[in-house]
């Protein structure tokens, strides 16, 4: 998929938040439509450039959806903190979005809080000043609405919708006058 088209970007750390990354792309798609929302698993194709394509894709999209669960820092083998590492695929996400022109949103999942800006690399300390939303399973639907209506995301289905009535409305019409044609002559 050409990059470019994704106008939602989610970050995620897998190990935190792949579930509620993948339930909310859905729900977004339904609302947006197919390939409006961007998740790496799914969207960097085998053999493509990791921090290439993350980069191109943070790039074109107009939102960044941060998902912070209780274990979005994330730790390594030897106990450290994932996200003070300069290498870490979420800091480069987050960090690039930050420095972008996109809307960058922090999305509690359950059972976190946001960071405070002294506990976070001095490159996502602007992060924790950002107004955050909240996502559960108890409020899914309301949330996700709210998550859209918030951030201005217009549901892409009413477009397509009007073309299909409107070729509808003039594909029987034109029926009708080829019938009439037809019989006239």
């Amino acid at each position: 998929m050409d990059g470019s088209a994704n106008r939602v970007f989610i970050s995620y750390r897998r190990d935190d938040a792949a579930g509620y990354a993948g339930r909310l792309e859905e729900a977004l798609e339904r609302r947006l439509g197919h390939g409006s929302v961007f998740r790496d698993v799914l969207d960097i194709q085998p053999g493509e450039d990791f921090v290439q394509a993350i980069r191109a894709r943070l790039h074109g999209a107009k939102t960044v959806l941060v998902l912070i669960g209780p274990r979005w820092a994330g730790t390594d083998a030897a106990g450290q903190r994932r996200i003070d590492d300069e290498q870490d695929f979420v800091r480069l996400e987050v960090t690039v979005a930050l420095d972008s022109n996109a809307q960058v949103v922090p999305v509690l999942l359950p059972g976190a809080d946001m960071p405070p800006e002294a506990s976070l690399p001095p490159p996502l300390r602007p992060l924790a000043r950002r107004n955050a939303l909240s996502l559960s399973d108890e409020h899914w639907d309301a949330d996700i609405a709210r998550l859209a209506d918030s951030i201005g995301l217009q549901i892409s289905f009413l477009v397509p919708a009007a073309c299909y009535l409107f070729i509808l409305y003039y594909g029987v019409k034109y029926a009708d006058l080829h019938k009439q044609k037809v019989a006239a002559e």
